[in-house]
């Protein structure tokens, strides 16, 4: 895995010191936006941190989204300075407005520069890279679909079980049934949808927290807060088991995810246990192998009964949500949520 340096801070500025310019508190998202409105949102706001950041073109909801790649290299310095003093409202306005000191300027348009939900949204991104969130994003090329262009969420101190990482923050928007057949486009940009058993409605789910991927040995779990009031009913994660700094932060996307049993995954516990994508052909491990030849690696099933990573195009409902009517984690009663079809490890893919 690969991941930028954060560059020293400034001398003499301490947490107390910077407070003032933190939120109170992290910037969740409570609902209000539609799932078109809250793609186009995300696309803008992770192109500007994360993509800027790591170098790396991530997957966008909308294929007319293009990104501003001239401007990569200042929204990086953008965020290495945010990394220094927590500042979110300069970052905020340096991000969309510009540099006036430097002469840089950015090519939003004033319908962007005016939204508050981009504020917001940019915040939530920002807290990936605040001291106080416990998580940080780098680049991981674990996995061979992303070519070396892929993004993980590590953990930068010693979490307990049972701690909620509140400023992972993951937002959910319900999908209509025109926006599933004509928004939802299968294998291009259907890789982050849940399905609320609860609700009994596919959801779009995007944010930072698309961004955890898949091991089948987790180490946090998707949950649920009802709705109290007029307010909006809100996800987190929860941590069921220590997690050391520095160790990845790990969610189970389901038992039947990347093919019948998992077949096809390639997370680390797998990789460990022999499984999944590495485990020996039924013919091949009957056999002794020679003593200079290497196992190979292949899928325990039959490679027609898997869908492909990505999958291949297919129609609305030969998604498989039969088989997923429950929580992630396996914890229908505390989250209601469970995943639906997504073409990659990680709920946002590059």
């Amino acid at each position: 895995s690969k991941s930028h340096p954060i560059s020293p801070c400034q001398p003499g500025l301490t947490p107390i010191q910077l407070d003032h310019r933190r939120p109170a508190q992290p910037c969740l998202y409570t609902g209000g936006l539609s799932a078109r409105q809250l793609g186009d949102l995300d696309d803008l706001a992770n192109s500007m941190v994360v993509d800027a950041y790591l170098d790396i073109d991530s997957h966008k909801m909308s294929d007319r989204f293009r990104s501003s790649r001239h401007l990569r290299r200042y929204w990086r310095k953008v965020i290495e300075r945010f990394c220094c003093d927590t500042d979110y409202d300069a970052a905020y306005h340096s991000l969309v407005f510009g540099d006036p000191i430097s002469g840089q300027k950015c090519c939003l348009d004033e319908a962007a520069q005016r939204d508050p939900n981009l504020r917001l949204h940019l915040f939530r991104y920002l807290h990936l890279f605040d001291p106080r969130s416990g998580v940080q994003i780098q680049r991981c090329d674990r996995y061979r679909h992303e070519q070396g262009m892929g993004a993980r969420i590590v953990s930068t101190r010693d979490w307990q079980a049972g701690e909620s990482v509140s400023m992972l923050i993951g937002c959910a928007a319900e999908l209509t049934p025109d926006e599933e057949l004509h928004y939802l486009r299968p294998g291009v940009n259907d890789f982050s949808v849940i399905y609320s058993s609860r609700r009994q409605r596919s959801q779009l789910w995007l944010g930072p927290a698309a961004y955890i991927n898949h091991d089948c040995e987790p180490n946090v779990e998707l949950a649920l807060q009802p709705a109290t009031g007029s307010g909006a009913a809100l996800h987190f994660y929860r941590t069921i088991r220590p997690i050391k700094r520095g160790q990845e932060v790990l969610l189970y996307y389901g038992p039947d995810f990347f093919g019948p049993g998992n077949c096809q995954c390639e997370c680390e516990t797998c990789e460990l246990r022999g499984s999944g994508a590495f485990a020996r052909p039924a013919a091949a491990a009957s056999k002794p192998a020679p003593p200079s030849a290497s196992p190979p690696l292949a899928p325990t099933c039959s490679p027609a009964a898997v869908l492909p990573v990505p999958p291949a195009s297919l129609p609305q409902s030969a998604a498989p949500v039969a088989s997923h009517q429950q929580c992630l984690n396996g914890s229908a009663a505390t989250a209601a949520e469970a995943p639906r079809r997504r073409s990659s490890y990680s709920l946002r893919d590059t």
